[in-house]
């Protein structure tokens, strides 16, 4: 898979040569390191965060148990669509598809946003 190239320039210029900073073709894309460990990458069009833990953690605990289950099945335990339809008892395939395509989209909104105090 081919990788953003315009994206990945826009990376460039704001790390620029720092020490330390390095870049590695993964995932189907282009990762960028510091000392060895991907703080983002470019995959397709889309740009890849490295968030930590706590806030993946709170991201999560914002979604619906019905998202938030379908996501973790797909994202962490690499389950397909129909499986995840099986585990969770989604309609369809499709069905599961959608939950886990709306839980994503609700994970980065929920990733971008401040956390309340």
């Amino acid at each position: 898979m081919a990788y953003d190239e315009e994206l990945a320039a826009r990376i460039r210029a704001i790390v620029g040569r720092r020490s330390g900073v390095s870049e590695k073709k993964m995932f189907g894309g282009l990762a960028f390191l510091v000392r060895g460990n991907m703080f983002c990458g470019v995959v397709g069009s889309d740009l890849m965060m490295r968030v930590g833990p706590d806030a993946y953690e709170a991201a999560l605990a914002r979604l619906s148990e019905e998202r938030r289950t379908a996501v973790i099945l797909r994202v962490e335990f690499g389950y397909s669509h129909a499986q995840v339809a099986e585990a969770t008892g989604a309609p369809s395939t499709d069905a599961a598809r959608m939950t886990v395509t709306r839980g994503l989209q609700e994970l980065r909104a929920a990733l971008r946003e401040p956390e309340a105090p």
